[in-house]
């Protein structure tokens, strides 16, 4: 494996929390295509984790 991703809504602090505990690193925000909008969320924040050396 050399990288994992997840994707979180920004506002979601406690995914957030999880994934930096969890050495992920804040990569970039994308829209959410309008047909797969939830409420109303319109980005999604992926982070990324390195493999460990």
């Amino acid at each position: 494996m050399t990288e994992i991703w997840a994707a979180v809504y920004p506002d979601n602090q406690r995914s957030i929390n999880l994934l930096t505990t969890h050495c992920f690193v804040y990569q970039y925000q994308v829209p959410i295509p309008m047909g797969l909008r939830r409420g109303d969320q319109v980005v999604e924040a992926y982070y990324r984790r390195l493999p460990v050396a």
